[in-house]
């Protein structure tokens, strides 16, 4: 009886491992617990992880409600043991999500240390606004520190070595004079935030995803950094005919997907020099939608 059981137990765990697994993973950076949903096979499952921060944070905020940054789709083959590819919109840049520049630790010693105005602006600001935030904590700092406003600029720097513009009243701090003049020529002072938690929300329609592509990327930009931006999480694709001046990046989201178009995919180099040509392809769950 005993060896049965045993072999039950192993050709349970075989089977088992040999299914293939699609793992949805996010990340709430208020309390930084982490939650990964998905199916093994066809059992679904929904994981929440949580470290000593994430408690932590409950404690100091009891009335705490998770808001979940998607961080891409992963597929496993034999469990992840046959090797796992990664598809779909993700946060894990620091372009995309500047938060990855606080650690848990710095997070918690500026909220222990925060004034009621503060924690205010944190909780407030973090979902729409996160340079904001990070700001506000790296000026904590010492010395103070503070993220390039550049448009796909991912950088934090010392304040005291960045360079200050002033705008329509604001100061913008810039690591280079190549992130001044992109933002000159784009117009994009300070104004990026909003279309990125559109272009990262699980809730948002495919179409509210094109509106946020359009106000984030324009036309010209490279491929490197319109994934910069973006992530890079995406894939190459021919949407019409096999010639290679209808290649394109395909973005995959739990509704459909959105395609840009790349201008000038010659030569082979597109995936990275290739420009955008403006041109967006809608792919709703249901049915296909084109836009230009």
């Amino acid at each position: 009886m005993k060896n049965l059981i045993i072999f039950c137990a192993v050709i349970g765990t075989v089977v088992l491992l040999a299914l293939p697994r699609t793992d949805h993973p996010s990340i709430c950076f208020f309390c930084r617990a982490e939650r990964h949903t998905g199916n093994w096979g066809p059992f679904p499952y929904s994981i929440t992880i949580r470290s000593n921060f994430s408690k932590w944070y409950v404690k100091r905020f009891p009335n705490h409600q998770h808001h979940w940054w998607p961080l891409g789709t992963y597929h496993y083959f034999l469990g992840g043991l046959g090797g796992a590819s990664r598809h779909g919109v993700g946060g894990l840049f620091y372009s995309t999500n500047p938060m990855w520049h606080i650690s848990d630790q710095s997070q918690q010693a500026f909220l222990t240390a925060a004034t009621p105005e503060e924690i205010s602006i944190f909780q407030r600001e973090l979902i729409l606004h996160q340079p904001a935030v990070v700001n506000m904590i790296l000026g904590k700092r010492t010395p103070p520190e503070v993220l390039c406003c550049g448009w796909t600029c991912p950088k934090k720097l010392e304040v005291s070595k960045a360079i200050p513009v002033e705008h329509n009243g604001t100061t913008y701090y810039f690591c280079s004079s190549n992130c001044i003049q992109e933002t000159i020529e784009t117009d994009t002072w300070g104004a990026r935030e909003p279309h990125l938690a559109t272009w990262q929300s699980p809730q948002a329609s495919v179409w509210g995803k094109s509106q946020a592509v359009k106000a984030l990327i324009p036309e010209g930009m490279r491929m490197k950094e319109v994934k910069a931006v973006l992530g890079s999480d995406c894939r190459a694709f021919r949407p019409h005919s096999p010639t290679r001046s209808d290649l394109g990046i395909l973005y995959s989201f739990p509704g459909g997907y959105v395609g840009l178009l790349v201008k000038k995919p010659y030569p082979d180099k597109w995936w990275d020099e290739g420009e955008f040509s403006g041109g967006l392809l809608l792919f709703p769950k249901h049915k296909q939608e084109t836009t230009q």
